[in-house]
């Protein structure tokens, strides 16, 4: 996987997706995305699954005297940990909470608060609607039975204005979207990885437009996959 005519191959078939992106653009990131997928390879253990672009951009912006909340843990947890003053991460899934508790302690990063938040088994069978962000609903069929209500609002004993990032790239999307939105500061940003699914924005979007938001999309290769996703930046402007 460490040639260059294996990674313009990939780029090549993955960039139809996502015709807009530069081809020239995507060369940059071949370094990196080898060295990824590369199963031998350590170097990239610390990085979000999310695009090079957007993983960038984060290192840019990222500072010490800076909150973030996360829906969904795993190694942008510890990335945060590393740059910011403080995390807190929410996380569905029992054993990958612990496997990240285990990760931060072993590198001695003691400021994430790490919350494993259980979610409910509904009393009725009705198909929820995923797009709805009051349904508290995902699209992941062993969980489509269940309500994130609990974990979606978990963020609402925070004051609003807390936090500098707000990541969402966890469960129930839509809701953990509109839950975020008064509790990012002026100047903060909402951070929604896997952005291409437009089921995320269908009853959302009308929240992140006008005058108040600011866009911007990355799109292309992800650490230790050989798909392209897109990762969008909404930075609140007041």
């Amino acid at each position: 996987m460490g040639k260059l005519s294996t990674y313009l191959r990939f780029i090549k078939k993955e960039k139809c997706k996502f015709p807009n992106v530069s081809f020239w653009g995507l060369l940059k990131y071949y370094k990196p995305w080898t060295e990824s997928v590369n199963e031998k390879s350590n170097k990239n253990s610390e990085l979000p699954w999310m695009t090079f672009g957007a993983i960038n951009f984060l290192k840019e912006q990222a500072a010490g005297d800076m909150q973030v909340f996360e829906y969904g843990s795993g190694s942008s947890t510890l990335f945060w940990a590393k740059r910011v003053k403080h995390v807190y991460s929410i996380e569905h899934d029992l054993d990958w909470s612990k496997k990240v508790r285990e990760d931060l302690d072993n590198r001695k990063l003691n400021n994430v608060d790490l919350k494993y938040i259980q979610p409910e088994k509904r009393t009725e069978s009705i198909q929820k609607d995923v797009s709805d962000p009051y349904q508290y609903s995902t699209d992941d069929q062993q969980w489509k039975d269940y309500s994130f209500e609990k974990y979606v609002r978990t963020i609402e004993s925070f004051p609003d204005a807390t936090f500098d990032f707000v990541v969402v790239d966890g469960r129930a999307r839509p809701s953990c979207i509109a839950a975020s939105l008064a509790k990012i500061k002026i100047g903060g940003y909402l951070v929604v990885d896997n952005s291409e699914r437009d089921y995320y924005f269908t009853k959302t979007l009308s929240l992140l437009t006008g005058d108040k938001w600011w866009r911007k999309d990355f799109c292309g290769p992800v650490p230790g996959l050989r798909h392209f996703h897109q990762t969008s930046f909404f930075k609140k402007l007041k």
